[in-house]
């Protein structure tokens, strides 16, 4: 893997760009991890400005960039000018992906707040001598605006730059991002047994949530549940039909599919529950709920999975603006790593905006 790095990126004179970045890590770069406490206060701030210089910024960068398209950002190359002239592996106690997961977990913001971490994909190629480079494909989640809360500051992407973006753009930007994200919370509650303990009986409820910074309007969500690890044909279903309206014959695939949709408009942290489907579940099977939630400006696709002790747990979600050309995934649990090709490059408390800029 480490000569096709070498021949993808530096033999074929592949240069920094709008979606493609380098960045030298050497041990100049290292402030001791793990033990910056016991550092004086100017080696803290250094190493706080490397986080920021070698991850942060370029990261956020190119999250906010027009286009939104993906980008790579590789550590472990040097350059002269645009061009990468040479791979340039450093030891690997320097740098990693749960260092760089954990900085941008902790240190980025966005506006308007959303839950989960910007998707990235981290490969870590290892070279010999312990020494490594890392290639971090960036994805942007939603249309929001990224800023750092690290440094304060929030940057863009212009040309093979990485750029102070000002606070007067920042807000501008933010205006022209907000939308409304409108998802649909399931929560589950046990309602008993049946039939001797064959089945268990749960209540489900559906919340309208608006995470988005706009109200939601024409609010509609369909839901489709199914079952698997148990006799499908032993799932029971008892749903309050003045909220919930069955489309099933639409959908065969599914045991049940539901429409619901919120009456009013949807506006950002005032939530809308809608109450409530029976299941009953045969022991030992586990339940599939698969929603679609749409608004005036796009559409939520959410995945949830139930077993038979009603612990329900939400296993994937993505948001699509329309117009979008395809949809920017999120993972519940922020972390995503991924194998990487033959050449070794991969095929993904409130936040406070950002200040004055030195």
């Amino acid at each position: 893997m480490p000569p096709d790095i070498q021949k993808k990126l530096v033999e074929e004179r592949l240069e920094k760009s709008a979606a493609i970045e380098y960045k030298l890590v050497t041990k100049k770069t290292s402030s001791e991890e793990g033990h910056e406490d016991k550092l004086p206060e100017s080696q803290r701030s250094l190493s706080d400005k490397l986080k920021e210089d070698l991850v942060l910024k370029p990261i956020i960068a190119f999250l906010n960039s027009i286009g939104r398209q993906s980008a790579l950002l590789v550590l472990g190359v040097e350059t002269k000018g645009t061009l990468a002239v040479d791979t340039v592996p450093f030891p690997v106690d320097l740098l990693s992906e749960d260092k760089i997961r954990g900085w941008v977990n902790n240190y980025f913001g966005s506006l308007p707040e959303i839950p989960a971490s910007p998707k990235l994909k981290i490969v870590q190629v290892d070279y010999p001598h312990d020494k490594r480079v890392i290639i971090i494909e960036v994805n942007p989640l939603e249309e929001v605006v990224y800023f750092s809360k690290l440094e304060n500051r929030c940057y863009v992407r212009r040309s093979a730059e990485s750029i102070d973006l000002p606070l007067v753009d920042f807000y501008a930007m933010v205006e022209t991002q907000s939308i409304p994200l409108t998802y649909l919370r399931i929560e589950s509650h046990p309602e008993g047994k049946t039939e001797e303990g064959i089945l268990k009986k749960f209540r489900l409820s559906a919340l309208f949530v608006n995470r988005g910074s706009r109200p939601a309007k024409d609010v509609v969500s369909t839901i489709s549940i199914g079952a698997r690890n148990c006799d499908a044909g032993r799932v029971t279903f008892v749903v309050d039909k003045s909220h919930f309206t069955d489309i099933s014959e639409f959908n065969p695939g599914h045991l049940r599919t539901y429409q619901i949709k919120s009456a009013d408009i949807l506006y950002p942290g005032i939530n809308t529950l809608i109450d409530r489907i029976s299941v009953g579940l045969p022991t030992g099977g586990v339940l599939t709920v698969m929603s679609r939630t749409c608004d005036s400006a796009g559409m939520s696709r959410q995945y949830w999975e139930m077993n038979d002790s009603g612990a329900i747990v939400e296993m994937h979600t993505d948001h699509r603006r329309w117009g979008q050309a395809k949809s920017a995934k999120e993972e519940p649990s922020g972390r995503e790593t991924s194998s990487a090709g033959a050449n070794g490059i991969p095929s993904g408390p409130a936040n406070s905006p950002p200040g004055s800029h030195d």
